[in-house]
């Protein structure tokens, strides 16, 4: 029998790593580097931090790739000075490690809010509609920035040291509570992040599908679901809050699905085979508690 791929996953004991481990447990043996024990099913627990190198390090030998989940996973629990070196310095960390541990292949945790469209601290419209992994980058705040450093610090590797990068940048994760922002964030006249949602199993599939890619040197893959969280048109979401539309350059986006996300999925559609399976309707059938 052909023993199964060891991922170690960094993060595995926060919201989406549980998820995570779910959606790896019966194809591969996931291994967490964490400071605390996660409650999915790893194979294996390793306690570390992962701003200590040499013990990320010792952590990454043996291992067939490396999912870092392990940050700060948005800019309201935590003061900038803390969001910094754990989301910069801790990337760092996940790749040298790699490096020196031999993991070929590393799947980072970007995110949408470096785009600068996600959490600003200044009024910014999208250059185009649909957004996509190509868009401008133009954060106006410190967690925004961080993300695109991760994506700047991941290019460096896969271009200067020969690692397999994969950076998945999830949209709005809808976690296991906050089901009751979904009617806050629909209703908002300019959305905090363009009314763009995921739910967790959708973010655990596509970093399932990062490790099955065959063959990559460093790709970006923006990660939600198909459509907004608001039952208005998406153009007309847009058009109203900021009195404007921007270039349409996928218009075919829109004519198909009149409600599609503002951010553009087809990519990570089209090379990892992701389809999200998220739907925010479903939440407006649910009794939220």
């Amino acid at each position: 029998m052909t023993a199964r791929r060891r991922i170690l996953v960094t993060g595995g004991s926060g919201g989406i790593g549980h998820f995570v481990l779910q959606e790896l447990r019966d194809r591969y043996e996931a291994i967490v580097f964490d400071q605390r024990e996660p409650a999915g099913p790893a194979s294996r627990f390793i306690a570390g931090d992962i701003l200590n190198l040499p013990a990320f390090t010792d952590a990454c030998r043996g291992m067939d790739a490396l999912i870092h989940l392990a940050a700060i996973p948005n800019p309201f629990s935590d003061p900038p000075e803390r969001i910094f070196p754990v989301n910069v310095t801790g990337t760092f960390h996940a790749l040298e490690a790699a490096l020196r541990g031999g993991i070929p292949r590393v799947i980072l945790a970007g995110s949408d809010s470096a785009t600068g469209l996600a959490i600003k601290k200044v009024p910014l419209v999208p250059a185009y509609l649909p957004v996509d992994e190509e868009h401008p980058k133009t954060p106006s705040e410190v967690y925004g920035l961080t993300k695109l450093l991760v994506e700047q610090i991941g290019k460096t590797y896969a271009r200067g040291y020969g690692l397999e990068v994969v950076i998945l940048c999830p949209v709005f994760v809808v976690l296991p509570g906050k089901e009751g922002q979904i009617a806050e964030r629909a209703a908002e006249r300019i959305s905090r992040n363009l009314w763009a949602y995921v739910e967790p199993p959708d973010v655990a599939q596509a970093f399932r599908l990062a490790l099955e890619l065959p063959a990559v040197s460093y790709e970006a893959f923006l990660i939600g679901a198909s459509d907004t969280l608001s039952p208005v048109p998406s153009l007309k979401l847009i058009e109203e809050a900021f009195g404007r539309l921007p270039p349409i350059r996928r218009p075919e986006w829109f004519e198909h699905n009149p409600n599609a996300s503002l951010y553009d999925i087809s990519k990570a559609m089209r090379v990892l085979g992701y389809r999200p399976t998220s739907s925010w309707r479903k939440f407006s059938r649910r009794e939220i508690p």
